[in-house]
């Protein structure tokens, strides 16, 4: 599941590993969502280090789930999952 635009924002990288190649990965926030969306415990893992090391925003991370085509279900579980991961992230870092 991924949010409106998401195509938009997508990132060139350029990894040493690959001989040079450059590919396409999705930004931060979008990926994040996946995984929220997706809901295994490794990532939800990975979303809660994500927050705890102000590499995504709450704002951001809420809106862009707004525009993501989720069942009512999933959403209220994406949205409590951001929440929580904030509510236990850092001071400053929201």
């Amino acid at each position: 599941m991924l949010p409106a635009g998401w195509k938009k924002r997508l990132v060139r990288e350029k990894i040493a590993s690959t001989g040079g190649i450059e590919g396409l990965c999705l930004e931060g926030h979008d990926r994040a969502l996946s995984k929220y969306a997706a809901g295994r415990r490794r990532d939800l893992e990975f979303t809660r280090a994500l927050a705890r090391h102000g590499m995504t925003r709450r704002r951001t991370l809420l809106a862009r789930a707004a525009t993501t085509a989720l069942t009512p279900e999933v959403r209220r579980r994406v949205e409590g999952r951001i929440v929580r991961d904030f509510a236990r992230a850092r001071p400053g870092k929201r």
